[in-house]
């Protein structure tokens, strides 16, 4: 006999009940998460990153117990924990390898610039995906790139926190995969 296949089960939801299958969700989990390099053990999060003008997911509701945010909040609050995420997590990077203060700073804004962060929302295909939504005009000016990226980052570090967003830093090759686990440690300590 042919083994089946396990299915992943349903995530739970903010009430911890297990979320009803999504089809729309799920195809959008198949296309980010490999890229991202990390699967959410609560795609809420990323559904909610997701919450903007021709989003794909805008129009679905969420599960029983998550409060709602009209499409026009969306994914803004989860972009300032992004912005705020991709500052600590390469701060904590350099911090560790015994950066001094000044360059932890440099280092940690210039990761977080609007060219870095449209970099990072290209390479996750987002126009690709908006494209399933339901604006045809998403990829023109029906959505902010930036934020929504920013929202995706957050929605990482909700769900894994430091971590879950520093190995999304490596896979854009933010971050040197090869030097990512050796804390510093001066000789002579």
């Amino acid at each position: 006999m042919a083994d089946k296949a396990k299915k992943k089960p349903p995530a739970p939801g903010p009430d911890g009940k297990p979320c009803p299958s999504d089809p729309t969700m799920e195809k959008i989990l198949s296309i980010i998460e490999p890229k991202l390099q990390h699967f959410f053990n609560r795609p809420i999060y990323l559904r909610t990153a997701l919450q903007t003008t021709g989003s794909p997911v805008q129009d679905l509701d969420p599960p029983q117990g998550f409060y709602r945010f009209s499409i026009a909040e969306g994914n803004a609050r989860l972009a300032v924990v992004g912005d705020l995420a991709i500052r600590l997590t390469v701060a904590d990077y350099y911090y560790s390898r015994g950066a001094d203060g000044s360059q932890i700073a440099l280092e940690a804004e210039a990761v977080a610039t609007n060219d870095s962060v449209r970099r990072l929302g290209e390479h996750l295909g987002l126009d690709d995906l908006f494209r399933m939504g339901s604006g045809s005009a998403a990829t023109a000016a029906g959505y902010d790139l930036l934020t929504t990226v920013r929202a995706i980052v957050g929605a990482v570090f909700c769900d894994g926190g430091v971590v879950g967003v520093r190995m999304v830093l490596v896979a854009f090759g933010v971050l040197d995969a090869k030097r990512i686990d050796m804390p510093y440690f001066p000789l002579g300590s």
